[in-house]
């Protein structure tokens, strides 16, 4: 199933080095949007695409919920973030998009709570109506959570680059059409994490859910009931 979302409004992409403040800020429709590009190593953009599903697929608990929306066709999914600092927690969505040669990292609808302090990051504010402290409070959150999301971006960029993955047929997995012959990758893909998973010898059978069940041989689709 095919979900549809475009962020509007993501202007100026710069590149992201070691040091949190070269993320990108911009204000669009009263939400701070952050964000930063890392170049990728793969030559297909559908197969590193694909990598970044099985990502997102990753962090979930069961199934494909990892994955919030996803528009195969600009190549661009958005998923849950969360970090917890002492007393402060962020949560955020995060959406990846691969384009020629770079993953777009972008950050929105970042809350922050704790430390006496409750809201969104970076919404327009007038900071000449309002009292010094809270102004301060709002910019000490808004710091911590860029140091954050550096972090994040590092290590999630390397995870999806360390990811090894087989794809045969990208048009099957992004119609979410498992066929013969296609990879055990490939089912996770469209299927996402699965219920249970039998092995014997080179023989893997798979519940997905209670009316999907794969026998893979060597990795392969060989049977589907």
């Amino acid at each position: 199933m095919k979900k549809f979302l475009f962020l509007c409004g993501i202007l100026m992409m710069l590149p992201c080095t070691v040091v949190a403040q070269n993320f990108d800020i911009n204000v669009e429709k009263g939400k701070r949007i952050i964000s930063c590009t890392r170049s990728y190593g793969a030559q297909d953009q559908d197969l590193e695409f694909a990598k970044v599903m099985k990502w997102a697929i990753d962090r979930g608990e069961m199934h494909r919920d990892g994955i919030k929306a996803i528009d195969h066709f600009s190549r661009t999914l958005v998923t849950d973030f969360a970090w917890d600092d002492d007393d402060i927690k962020f949560t955020s969505k995060l959406q990846i998009q691969v384009t020629k040669s770079q993953l777009i990292f972008t950050f929105f609808d970042v809350l922050a709570q704790g430390g006496g302090f409750k809201g969104l990051i970076g919404l327009k504010l007038d900071f000449n109506k309002i009292n010094p402290e809270k102004k301060e409070k709002h910019k000490q959150m808004q710091d911590l959570f860029l140091t954050k999301a550096q972090q994040a971006v590092t290590v999630s960029y390397n995870s999806i680059e360390d990811s090894r993955i087989r794809i045969t047929n990208w048009e099957n997995v992004v119609n979410g059409s498992l066929q013969k012959g296609m990879t055990i990758d490939e089912a996770y893909l469209i299927y996402g994490k699965p219920v249970t998973i039998n092995s014997r010898d080179n023989e893997t059978q798979v519940e997905y859910n209670s009316f999907t069940h794969v026998l893979f041989i060597d990795d392969k689709v060989v049977r589907i009931f």
